[in-house]
């Protein structure tokens, strides 16, 4: 039986986010797909998260860190999540409860 693309998509993004958490060192990553309409995306891909508060979180283009990426088409990053100017903060709590301050968001392009 042959794999879904979803599939292939979830084992290729699980194992990159394996090696950000275990071989860079990161505390969190996690991966979300931009959904056909183009105007947000969904997380459901997390390594290393110590909470499920971002597990299917919706994010719509332009807002927060990772919607800003989105727009942009170019990663996104902040030292201080909560303090950010230049993101809008209505991820702010799930963002909290998983005690997240620096982040880094980008786009990459499954084919």
């Amino acid at each position: 039986m042959t794999a879904s693309v979803h599939d292939r998509w979830a084992d290729v993004i699980d194992s990159a986010l394996t090696q950000l958490v275990d071989v860079a060192g990161l505390d969190v990553a996690f991966g979300a797909r931009v959904q056909p309409d183009g105007q947000r995306l969904v997380i459901s891909r997390l390594r290393g998260a110590r909470t499920d508060g971002l597990r299917d979180l919706v994010v719509l283009k332009g807002t927060g860190l990772g919607g800003k990426a989105m727009a942009l088409g170019r990663p996104v990053s902040v030292t201080d999540y909560a303090r950010a100017g230049g993101i809008s903060h209505q991820y702010d709590l799930p963002v909290a409860r998983e005690g997240l301050h620096a982040a880094r968001s980008c786009r990459c392009r499954w084919s």
